[in-house]
C-alpha cells in the first residue's frame, strides 16, 4: 500500500478522457465542425417591455457588421474598435445573434 507509486494527476485525467473519447466513438457518434461565428449555446434574452425591444432592434443593426468581422477572423477588440461601441455592448450583440467572439489575450 505505501510502496505503490502514486500516478500523476495529469495522466489520470488523460486516461479518463481517452476512455470517454473511445466510448463516444463506440456509440457511433461523430464530430461536428461548427463554423466560426455560429453557436447554438447562446440563449436569447427575455424581453420585458417595448423599450427593451426597441433597444434590441437598434443593437441588431450592428449584427451583420459584427458577423462579417468575426468570420474574417477579427477578435473582440477588433470589433470594439471597428464598430466604435463598448465591449459590453458588443458582447450583448453577439449573444443575442448567436455570434461566437474570439478573445485576444494580448
Amino acid at each position: 500500500m505505501f510502496d505503490e507509486p502514486i500516478p500523476h494527476p495529469r495522466e489520470l485525467i488523460i486516461s479518463e478522457l481517452e476512455k470517454c473519447k473511445a466510448q463516444f466513438f463506440a456509440d457511433g457518434r461523430t464530430i461536428q465542425q461548427i463554423p466560426t461565428g455560429k453557436s447554438g449555446l447562446a440563449p436569447k434574452p427575455v424581453l420585458l417591455n417595448t423599450h427593451q425591444k426597441h433597444q434590441q432592434i437598434k443593437r441588431a443593426e450592428f449584427a451583420p457588421a459584427l458577423r462579417k468581422l468575426v468570420t474574417a477572423g477579427g477578435t473582440l477588440k477588433d470589433a470594439v474598435k471597428a464598430l466604435k461601441l463598448k465591449e459590453s455592448r458588443v458582447r450583448m450583440i453577439a449573444a443575442e445573434n448567436g455570434i461566437v467572439l474570439s478573445i485576444d489575450l494580448h
